[in-house]
C-alpha cells in the first residue's frame, strides 16, 4: 500500500459534469490518480424530509443516463466512476477496503438539508480514519450564508434578495486549467483503477428496453453534460430565445424558454457557466433570464435557511389552511394528475408533464393554484407528484414554487384557467397539442368547451358536445363556487 501513489477521491452529487467542477479540477491538479464516487440512497425515497432529495421516477431515468454519459467522459480522462447504493457508513467501509492509498476526499458543497447532514457524517468518518478532505463552493453564484440584510437577517422576500445580489460581484472559479493525465497515471488506471469494485448502471436500472412511459421523454430530452452545454449555446445564440425571452416566456405554445432546468438540477451545467454565457451575449436586455436564474438560487437560499420546508407531513395543516379531508379528495387528485379536470389549460399542462417530464413554468403555477385553491387539496400531494414526474425535479425549486402559491402569493389571487389560456394561448395551440379531444374546437370555445367556467357563460344553455368532445370530462368543480370557498378558507387562515 505504501508504494502506491496517493489517490484523490471525488465525491459527486448533483454536480455531474467535468467542466466548471472545482472539486474535480482540484483532484486532477494533484497530478496523481483520481477516482469519482457516486452514492445512491434509495431508502431515503420513503423517509419524510429526505424523499425530495432522492431522484425517483422521471428524474431517476435522467440520473441514470447522465451518469452513463459522465462515466464515458471520465473514462477518457483515465478516471473511473464508482457506483454504490445503500447506507452512507456501509458504502464508506466498502470504499476504504479498496487496495488503494486514498489520501484525500474532495467534494462540492451541497445546500440541501439531508445532503448537509451527509456532509457532516462524512467529515466525522474521514477525521476518524485520518483522511484529509477539502470542500468547494462550486454550486451557486452566491453563498447563502453570506447574503444577509443590513441587520444580518435572512431575506424572506425575493425582490429585496434580488436587489441585494445584483450589487455583488460574481466570482467565476477557474476550474478548467487541468493538466493532462501523465503516462504513470494512465498506467495506474489500467493496472488498478479500471477494475475497481462498483455496481453497474444496469443493476441500477439503465436498460435499452426503457419503460413505455419514457418513450416521449426519450424523444424530448438528451441527458448529460454535452447535451447541457449544447442547450446553453443553442439558447444563447437563438435570436428568438434571447431577444424575445421576456415577451414570450409566458406563452406555453412558443418555444421561448431555455429548458435548461434539468441540466441545472443535476449540475450537468453550472450556474457560473450559464451566467457567464448570458452576460457575454449582446442582448438588448437579458435581465429577465438572469432574474429567473437568481430565483433558482433564491429557492436554494430559502431551503438552506429554512430546512423545515421539507419536513411537513401531508396529514397536517399548512399555515393554518383547512385543506379538504373528504372522501372525494383522492378522486379529484387523480383527475388532476391525469389531466382530466375539464379545465383545458390545466389538463394540457398535466398531460405535458406526464408525457415529457416537463411543464411550462407559467402552466406550473396555474395547475398548482388550481389544486391548492380550486380543489383545496394539500400542496404536498402536488409537490410529491411533481417530484415523481419532473425530469428537472429539484427539492428547493419544487418546494419553493408550491409554497409560493400557498403562502406567499396573495390569498385572493386565484388564477382563472380560462382567462389564463385566453391571454397566453389565445389560439389554443398548446391546449390542442396536449388535449386532442378539443382539436376541433374553435379558438373561442377551446378554452371553455362546455361554457361552464367563465362567469359570463352561465347564462343560456350549454352547447351539445360533439362525438370527439364527449370523451373530454366536464369540469370537476364549479369555478365560481370553488373560488369563493378558497377565499373563505385562505382568509380564515390569514386571520388566524
Amino acid at each position: 500500500m505504501s508504494q502506491m501513489p496517493p489517490v484523490t477521491l471525488v465525491w459527486l452529487r448533483r454536480d455531474l459534469r467535468v467542466h466548471h467542477n472545482q472539486a474535480l479540477a482540484y483532484a486532477r491538479q494533484q497530478r496523481g490518480p483520481v477516482i469519482c464516487l457516486y452514492m445512491h440512497h434509495p431508502q431515503l425515497a420513503t423517509v419524510p424530509g429526505s424523499r425530495f432529495e432522492t431522484a425517483v421516477g422521471a428524474a431517476y431515468w435522467w440520473l441514470l443516463h447522465s451518469l452513463d454519459q459522465l462515466r464515458q467522459q471520465l473514462s477518457s480522462m483515465y478516471i473511473p466512476l464508482v457506483l454504490h447504493r445503500g447506507e452512507l457508513e456501509h458504502i464508506f467501509k466498502r470504499v476504504l477496503k479498496y487496495p488503494l492509498n486514498i489520501s484525500q476526499w474532495v467534494w462540492n458543497r451541497s445546500y440541501f438539508p439531508h445532503q448537509r447532514h451527509l456532509d457532516a457524517e462524512v467529515e466525522v468518518l474521514l477525521r476518524t480514519h485520518g483522511i484529509s478532505y477539502k470542500i468547494f463552493a462550486s454550486s451557486l453564484l452566491y453563498d447563502p450564508e453570506l447574503i444577509k440584510t443590513q441587520s444580518q437577517r435572512v431575506y424572506n422576500q425575493f425582490s429585496p434578495y434580488y436587489n441585494k445580489v445584483k450589487t455583488l460581484e460574481v466570482v467565476v472559479p477557474d476550474s478548467n486549467s487541468c493538466p493532462e493525465s501523465s503516462s504513470a497515471t494512465r498506467q495506474f488506471y489500467q493496472d488498478y483503477l479500471r477494475g475497481l469494485e462498483s455496481e453497474s448502471l444496469v443493476e441500477w436500472g439503465l436498460s435499452t428496453h426503457q419503460p413505455s412511459w419514457t418513450r416521449r421523454i426519450r424523444q424530448e430530452w438528451e441527458p448529460g453534460e454535452r447535451a447541457g452545454l449544447k442547450a446553453v449555446a443553442r439558447f444563447v445564440n437563438s435570436t428568438q430565445s434571447a431577444a424575445d425571452y421576456a415577451g414570450n416566456r409566458d406563452k406555453p405554445a412558443v418555444n421561448a424558454t431555455s429548458k435548461l432546468s434539468p441540466y441545472l438540477a443535476f449540475g450537468e451545467v453550472s450556474h457560473h457557466w450559464v451566467w457567464q454565457q448570458m452576460r457575454s451575449v449582446a442582448w438588448g436586455d437579458n435581465s429577465e433570464f438572469l432574474r429567473q436564474l437568481t430565483w433558482r438560487e433564491y429557492s436554494i437560499y430559502q431551503l438552506y435557511h429554512h430546512p423545515h420546508m421539507v419536513t411537513e407531513e401531508a396529514d397536517t395543516s399548512s399555515y393554518g389552511i383547512a385543506f379538504r379531508r373528504d372522501a372525494a379528495v383522492a378522486t379529484d387528485f387523480k383527475a388532476w394528475c391525469q389531466g382530466m379536470t375539464g379545465y383545458p389549460l390545466v389538463d394540457a399542462g398535466m398531460r405535458e408533464l406526464y408525457a415529457t417530464g416537463w411543464m411550462h413554468n407559467r402552466v406550473r403555477m396555474i395547475v398548482a393554484c388550481f389544486l391548492t385553491k380550486n380543489l383545496l387539496i394539500h400542496w404536498l400531494h402536488g409537490a410529491r407528484w411533481f417530484h415523481d414526474t419532473l425530469v428537472d425535479a429539484c427539492v428547493a425549486n419544487n418546494l419553493a414554487g408550491w409554497q409560493w402559491i400557498v403562502k406567499v402569493m396573495p390569498y385572493y389571487r386565484i388564477f382563472n384557467p380560462v382567462l389564463q389560456s385566453q391571454k397566453f394561448d389565445p389560439e389554443g395551440v398548446y391546449i390542442k397539442t396536449w388535449v386532442p379531444e378539443l382539436a376541433h374546437c374553435s379558438s373561442i370555445t377551446v378554452h371553455d368547451p362546455y361554457q361552464k367556467i367563465l362567469p359570463s357563460a352561465k347564462t343560456g344553455s350549454s352547447p351539445r358536445p360533439s362525438a370527439s368532445q364527449q370523451h373530454y370530462p366536464w369540469p370537476i368543480v364549479d369555478y365560481k363556487l370553488s373560488r369563493q370557498r378558497a377565499l373563505q378558507v385562505y382568509q380564515s387562515a390569514r386571520q388566524t
